[in-house]
């Protein structure tokens, strides 16, 4: 891939952003009137692993208890694990099956010290033990043999994952500590294809579904067993299309502006509003993957189709655009989120082939 170097490779870039005050409302990119430098250490390589060629690897990847970082097999056969401490990193199917194609669609920590993954065209769920080092998989009973099922799942307030519909019409509720997972749509007309991609946990105990072609925002609540969609305020239209939300400091989720998406998407569950803004960045020609809060408490993304860093301070309400020396704009997805350990975090390879660190000052 011609973005990027083959070996290990080190660059402490300053990175340039563009900033201005602003937030809440939809703002334009004429109102970014002061610039702002911020330094990152950003490590492109393989970390030992073989990774080579461009089809789809993993989609996401979850800290483990043992701090390693996982990578949910999506087109390839293993598990990719990153060793933050050793630097290292290797691939292996942990002792499961991991053969087909386009399977798991990230996934989620569990109560139980294990990592959960959303079947998006596997028949089960893939379930990563990293402190006896295996994974197996597990239907629970249930008919999984669609395509496009759920992407990315949220541990709720009650110890349950809940796996987020894409193509499927309800929603997928695993319960580690019996052992057993139902589907249900919990009151919701779920129809519609490629709706959600990812959710967040709320300080409210709602878990908020963020929009990938759906034009509103799946709002589940673990503790009535019940589901709905709105648009909580937010002029949300096929153009708006995101890759997942963190939760900030402030109570707020920042949904992470997929390919074109104009707008960072904002929710405030204890207003029960939504909002679309710039935040002062030029977000033409966007393309990020998720999204992880740094020590700093500003939530930071891995390029995907984007040639730079998307950096949001949520005390502020600015935005900023860092760009990365030997990294470009690709029509295809280069990393999606990993995870963070301490002051770094990691993109997993989607069609790049290297992992990038980032580390945070």
């Amino acid at each position: 891939m011609k973005f990027l170097t083959r070996g290990l490779w080190l660059i402490v870039v300053a990175l340039a952003g563009l900033y201005a005050c602003g937030g809440g409302g939809s703002s334009s990119d004429s109102e970014a009137d002061t610039t702002t430098t911020a330094n990152l250490s950003v490590t492109i390589g393989k970390f030992d692993a073989s990774i080579d060629g461009t089809e789809a690897k993993w989609w996401g990847g979850v800290r483990g208890p043992d701090n390693k970082i996982y990578g949910i097999p999506y087109g390839s056969d293993d598990i990719l694990i990153i060793d933050p401490t050793a630097n290292t990193a290797t691939r292996s199917p942990m002792g499961a099956n991991l053969s087909g194609s386009s399977k798991w669609a990230s996934g989620c920590l569990g109560p139980d010290g294990k990592i959960y993954c959303a079947p998006y065209n596997a028949p089960d769920v893939l379930i990563i033990d990293p402190l006896a080092g295996t994974a197996t998989r597990n239907n629970f009973g249930l008919s999984l043999t669609s395509t496009s099922k759920w992407a990315g799942a949220v541990l709720g307030a009650d110890n349950k994952i809940y796996c987020m519909p894409r193509d499927s019409t309800t929603i997928l509720i695993i319960d580690p500590a019996n052992g057993t997972a139902i589907r249900s749509t919990m009151g919701a007309s779920l129809a519609g294809s490629h709706k959600w991609n990812g959710g967040v946990l709320a300080t409210n105990g709602k878990i908020y579904g963020i929009p990938r072609k759906a034009q509103d925002i799946l709002i589940i609540d673990p503790a009535s067993g019940t589901s709905f969609r709105s648009k909580m305020g937010a002029v949300l239209t096929s153009n708006h299309r995101y890759a997942g939300g963190i939760l900030a400091p402030n109570g707020k989720i920042y949904a992470t502006p997929y390919t074109d998406t104009p707008t960072i998407l904002i929710i405030d569950p204890v207003a029960n509003t939504a909002s679309l803004s710039t935040m002062g960045a030029n977000l033409s020609g966007s393309g990020w993957s998720d999204a992880t809060l740094g020590p700093d408490n500003k939530i930071y993304t891995v390029p995907y189709t984007a040639a730079d860093i998307l950096v949001i301070d949520p005390v502020t309400g600015n935005a900023s655009l860092n760009s990365i020396n030997g990294v470009g704009s690709t029509s295809s997805g280069k990393w999606v989120m990993g995870d963070i350990v301490n002051k770094e975090f990691y993109g997993i390879p989607y069609h790049a082939e290297d992992i990038i660190r980032i580390e945070i000052p």
